[in-house]
This record gives C-alpha cells, structure tokens and sequence, in this order.
C-alpha cells in the first residue's frame, strides 16, 4: 500500500514539474544533456547566451536543484528528458 502510494505522489509530482517547464526549458535541458556549452545552446536555439543561463536558473528553481548537473539528473529520473542514445 505504501509503495502504491509513493508511485501517485511520484507521477503527482512528475505531472506538476512537466507543468511548470515550458517547452523551450525543456528544449535546453536536452541540449544540455547532449553536452552543449552555452554558447552551442544559444546558437542551435536562436537565442542569446544571457538567455540560456536564465532558462538554466528557472529550469534549476523549478527543480529546486543548484547545477545543470543535477538538474539533468532530476529530469532523467523524472522522464522529463530521454536518455542520451549511444550509437
């Protein structure tokens, strides 16, 4: 009982941060997750660099994390971004 509990708060959860990333946030959290400084980000979205970092710090205060880092985890183990595919 307590597991099925804890897997509808998970999904709960996941559903509310899904709705608070916007579309282009999550665009950049996949490119960084590809590996992307954020100069190749800004270039690949059209966007300044000042503009990568912003949506980087409301990407991490929505995630309540500190680094892309982790906030790239979060979004993996959340299913937000997919995997990076090897080959």
């Amino acid at each position: 009982m307590l597991r099925r509990e804890a897997t509808r708060t998970r999904n709960r959860v996941t559903e509310e941060v899904e709705d608070l990333l916007t579309d282009r946030q999550l665009e950049i959290l996949t490119f960084v997750r590809s590996g992307l400084n954020d100069k190749e980000i800004a270039e690949r979205a059209g966007i300044s660099i000042r503009m990568v970092r912003k949506h980087l710090q409301h990407i991490c205060a929505k995630l309540r994390c500190n680094t892309r880092a982790h906030a790239i985890a979060i979004a993996l183990r959340r299913g937000l971004i997919a995997p990076l595919e090897m080959w």
